[in-house]
Order: structure tokens, then C-alpha cells, then sequence
């Protein structure tokens, strides 16, 4: 189910594999896989490919770096626990030591319209990745929920504010994932946020 686009690059046909947390074969065409990340919750604890409520997976992130880098296809990794960034980091400097595909870092670091989940906290997420190089794309996000047939708040002009401060003096790309239902209702905000910087 695509819930969420991207807005920043130049190229509105971007095509994202998305969920993909198990052993599968990368299906084309698409220029980008996207999977969740957390931390296993049982011993051996290492990051895995699942999306809570799941706490386990029958893949490793390791081994799903190493499936990935074989496609050519570019990867967004969705950090869905703060407890399995830099562990993650680590394996992502050591399996893709020599990078030949586009790499975003995503997270959910704001409370969003309609967000009941729990956002990473900003700024210790933000820290985790400063040392990552200028190329990676940092995907900086709201936690947002949606209502079939009613009425659901767009994103307002405060979340708008608080997120351009926080990317203000950040070092990398950086890329908004939005819920594409809600965009209609945003567009004045997200069109504002998206002038404040060149990156």
C-alpha cells in the first residue's frame, strides 16, 4: 500500500519497493527498496528486517544488505527503534564499503497529524547519522494516522516550523515522507517547508 511519498528529487517517477523485511527476490522494475528496522527482541540482539509489532524476522539486516547490493536498486532503510541505529550504521559502512547505489536513512522524529505511534527523538537519531557521508539522503519524517471517510487534519504550520529548525543546519540531503492522502489539505505548508532550503 503506497501511504507515503516523497517530496524532493527531481524525478516524480521514482518507484519504491516498500514492507520488503523478508527472503524475497527483488521484483522490478523499481529503483528503490525500502524496508523497516528494528532490533531483534530475543538474544542473539541484532538488527533485523520487521515492522512492530513484529520483534523478529527471518532476516538479518547483514543479510539483506548483502541481497540488496547485487540489484543496483536503491535503499531506504525505515528505523522504526532509536536502539537499532547504530548498530545498523556499522553494518551498512561495513557491507556497502564501496556504495554504487543511492542510500536513504528514514525516520519518523515528529508527532504528525493523526500520529498516535511514538516518533524517534529528534535529536538523538539525528546525532546517530551525523558521521554518515554527505551523499546518504536523510527521509525525516512525521508519525501520522489516517480515517477512512471523515475528515483528517493536514499537516499544520507548527510541524512545518519544528521540522525546518531541526534540519536547518543538517549537512545532507534531506527528504520529507508524507502521507499522500493528507497532501491536498498541506499544500501550503509542505510548498513552504520544501523553499527554505536547496537541499
Amino acid at each position: 500500500v503506497l501511504e507515503k511519498m516523497d517530496l524532493m528529487f527531481n524525478n516524480p517517477r521514482l518507484i519504491f519497493l516498500i514492507f520488503y523485511n523478508n527472503r524475497v527476490v527483488f521484483p522490478g522494475p523499481s529503483h528503490m527498496i525500502e524496508a523497516d528496522v528494528i532490533m531483534r527482541g530475543r538474544d542473539p540482539k541484532e538488527p533485523i528486517m520487521a515492522h512492530p509489532p513484529d520483534s523478529d524476522s527471518d532476516i538479518t539486516l547483514r543479510e539483506w544488505l548483502e541481497q540488496v547490493k547485487v540489484t543496483n536498486k536503491g535503499l531506504k532503510l525505515d528505523f522504526k527503534s532509536l536502539e537499532a541505529v547504530p548498530p545498523s550504521l556499522t553494518l551498512l559502512k561495513e557491507v556497502l564499503a564501496e556504495p554504487s547505489c543511492p542510500v536513504w536513512i528514514n525516520a519518523d522524529i515528529l508527532s504528525g497529524p493523526g500520529g498516535k505511534a511514538r516518533p524517534l527523538e529528534p535529536q538523538a537519531f539525528l546525532s546517530a547519522v551525523s558521521g554518515l557521508p554527505g551523499h546518504i539522503v536523510l527521509s525525516l519524517g512525521w508519525t501520522t494516522g489516517w480515517t477512512a471517510a471523515t475528515e483528517n487534519p493536514g499537516y499544520d504550520w507548527n510541524m512545518v516550523h519544528v521540522m525546518e529548525r531541526i534540519c536547518r543546519d543538517l549537512k545532507h540531503p534531506v527528504t520529507f515522507p508524507v502521507r499522500a492522502a493528507l497532501l491536498a489539505q498541506s499544500f501550503p505548508q509542505l510548498s513552504w517547508l520544501l523553499q527554505q532550503s536547496d537541499r
